[in-house]
């Protein structure tokens, strides 16, 4: 090793030798207890929802149409082409500007006119909804975008590292002196340093899990009105969350395995990508058989790596549902209802030999009397026509 300068030293030659290694098994008792008793809290909120929970809620829309089917609702009566926008236009009013001032009118029974239409799959769900959603993904990746630039000038002014090839040497989740935050004025030693660590490096799965809360429920809602839609086509089972007669199942994800599973992957994927994006480290210096407490290290170390590979797999989740729902149409020819009850119990007023929800069931029209003037639309497990577009119904 000669040639070697270290100050004002020269070096000969190195001498190495054989160390006995140490493993260690590093927990925060009080962090460990109360991971422990949150989720026996959680299997006991499991256990008694699972128990005592004895009445019948409405978790699909077959459940919701089922209910309304058996016991129609006599405030939705001769409303049957009501949509979500019609109960929102229809209950509230707007002298003003700002939500406070709305006043609140009833929603009166009224014929409208019969337009299908065919509409992008977006339009299933609200603008707000995509808007929030959007937002929420864009400033996500904003902030890693902004954090990775830091972390990038960090390591060319004091390593001068600035090429991919050496980032990609850091590795994913991998700790070394190069990305180990330092100097950042938390506690870097004792109990303190360990909640405070992992605390920062476990917030971002707590921010991811609420944007996916909301980016799932995009997803199910823009599903439910496919789904809703499709009873306009064909003829088929109410999917509920008790079957009975020719009724099916719900899905156990709520949502088709085809769109369930790949979510589920994606959601695994981004929060195991976020895990390695900014992890907790320590680093432990021994002084022969004694360690060092003055040198040994609790801190959050990060990659670059992983903070690209993040940003590109959200980018790539919330950029495939815009074109989804973009590209894709339906042939809208019922009033869209999405979650809203009113406008679900709105069309299940059928006649009494349609009135069986145990039946695969169809949306259309009901009318006894093709020369009235004003017809009916219902789901119903006995005929049904297709209506007239153009031509009134209530």
């Amino acid at each position: 090793a000669g040639g070697y300068h270290l100050v004002s030293f020269q070096v000969k030659y190195c001498l190495s030798s054989t160390v006995v290694q140490r493993c260690q098994l590093q927990f925060n008792l009080p962090l460990l207890v109360l991971v422990i008793v949150f989720n026996i809290g959680k299997v006991v909120c499991m256990v008694i929802v699972a128990t005592k929970m004895n009445d019948h809620p409405l978790v699909t829309i077959g459940d919701a149409i089922e209910s309304f089917t058996k016991i129609p609702s006599e405030h939705t009566q001769k409303m049957c082409l009501i949509s979500q926008n019609h109960v929102n236009e229809g209950y509230y009013s707007k002298p003003y500007s700002i939500r406070i001032h709305k006043k609140q009118l009833p929603l009166m029974p009224q014929p409208i006119k019969y337009q299908p239409m065919r509409i992008r799959w977006l339009s299933l769900v609200s603008l707000r909804h995509w808007t929030i959603t959007v937002f929420l993904f864009s400033g996500a990746i904003s902030i890693i975008l902004f954090l990775l630039g830091f972390a990038m000038r960090q390591l060319s002014a004091d390593y001068g590292i600035s090429n991919f090839s050496f980032l990609w040497q850091l590795g994913i989740g991998k700790a070394s002196t190069e990305n180990i935050i330092q100097k950042w004025g938390l506690p870097t030693q004792g109990y303190g340093a360990v909640i405070v660590s992992a605390l920062i490096a476990n917030s971002p799965q707590l921010i991811l899990s609420m944007i996916y809360l909301v980016f799932n429920s995009l997803c199910t809602k823009m599903l439910l009105g496919l789904e809703w839609s499709s009873y306009a086509h064909s003829r088929k089972p109410l999917r509920v969350s008790k079957p009975h007669g020719d009724q099916k199942s719900t899905y156990f994800l709520q949502i088709p395995y085809s769109f369930g599973l790949p979510l589920i992957a994606y959601s695994a994927l981004l929060h195991w990508l976020v895990s390695q994006s900014i992890f907790l480290v320590a680093v432990t210096f021994w002084d022969g058989d004694v360690i060092d407490t003055e040198l040994s290290v609790i801190s959050c170390g990060y990659s670059p790596m992983a903070m690209i590979l993040t940003s590109i797999v959200a980018g790539s989740l919330i950029l495939s549902a815009l074109a989804l729902g973009y590209f894709r149409h339906i042939d809208c020819d019922m009033p869209l209802a999405g979650s809203c009850s009113t406008s679900i119990a709105a069309a299940c007023h059928p006649p009494e030999d349609g009135s069986d929800p145990l039946k695969p069931v169809k949306w259309g029209s009901v009318t006894e009397n093709e020369e009235q003037t004003v017809g009916h639309i219902s789901f119903s497990s006995g005929e049904v026509t297709i209506p007239v577009p153009g031509y009134y119904y209530s």
